[in-house]
């Protein structure tokens, strides 16, 4: 028999008796195992400290409050940590796999703007896209719209070579991109080409 037994003149008129709260005793292993991970989860905390204080004296106030102080403010709160970490850790390498598919995406979207510039450039001076007329066209950083025209008497000089106003070619390779959701806009702006 332990401490905690109904009919005890001590726990006349508290809440662990007015509940009926006597199954949670310290009389065995299994009973004092279900009574603390009660007291871990902070279940009827204070009922049991008050039993138990009113039977065996206040230094049982003690044994609660540290055990409150080291296993629910300490163990817990570790245990929650470790998982809400773990939980932000998975998250944020989901996050960075996303953004690294999005750059392969732009990357690719990116070598065919500038493989259609090139073409483009070149069937509009009349030279095949591998000739050096054509080889020297800076890349296009970003996807977009169809390429503009480009007429062939004003982009082909008198000496039959590739003769085009520097800012028109810039604006007909830097082209708006092709944003995927979620991805920002360019913040460059290009100006609409000077006429020659």
């Amino acid at each position: 028999m332990g401490d905690l037994q109904p009919g005890d003149p001590r726990l006349q008129g508290q809440d662990f008796d007015s509940n009926d709260f006597y199954a949670l005793n310290f009389d065995d292993l299994a009973h004092a195992v279900v009574a603390m991970f009660q007291q871990l989860v902070v279940n009827d905390f204070f009922q049991m400290m008050e039993a138990l204080s009113a039977v065996r004296g206040d230094g049982v106030r003690v044994f609660f409050l540290s055990y409150y102080a080291l296993a629910v403010l300490t163990l817990v709160a570790a245990c929650t940590e470790f998982i809400v970490a773990a939980y932000d850790d998975t998250r944020r390498k989901q996050k960075l796999h996303l953004e690294a598919g999005r750059r392969k995406k732009r990357a690719k979207a990116a070598a065919a703007a500038k493989a259609a510039a090139l073409a483009a450039v070149a069937a509009a001076a009349g030279n095949p896209p591998d000739s050096p007329a054509t080889a020297a066209v800076p890349s296009a950083p970003f996807a977009g719209t169809p390429l503009p025209a480009v007429s062939r008497a004003s982009s082909v000089g008198s000496s039959g070579e590739l003769d085009v106003h520097p800012r028109s070619l810039l604006t007909a390779l830097q082209l708006p991109p092709a944003l995927t959701e979620g991805d920002e806009e360019d913040p460059r702006q290009v100006d609409e080409p000077e006429q020659c």
